[in-house]
């Protein structure tokens, strides 16, 4: 299921999938699959709109 969400957002970047409950945790870049780290929760929310919830996954879309 995660996976059509990915094949979906990847004709769309940039697109960000980030595991919610963890303070430290990749950012995966789509459709490059590049790992970035997000040192804080908070940058995130600042920097970013939460776009589709998957468990404790979700996927945000770059709000500069």
């Amino acid at each position: 299921m995660i996976l059509g969400f990915l094949d979906e957002l990847s004709q769309n970047p940039p697109h960000y999938l980030v595991d919610t409950q963890n303070p430290i945790t990749p950012i995966w870049e789509l459709p490059y699959s590049t790992p970035r780290i997000a040192k804080k929760v908070e940058y995130l929310k600042s920097h970013f709109h939460p776009l589709k919830f998957i468990g404790n996954w979700v996927i945000y879309i770059w709000n500069p």
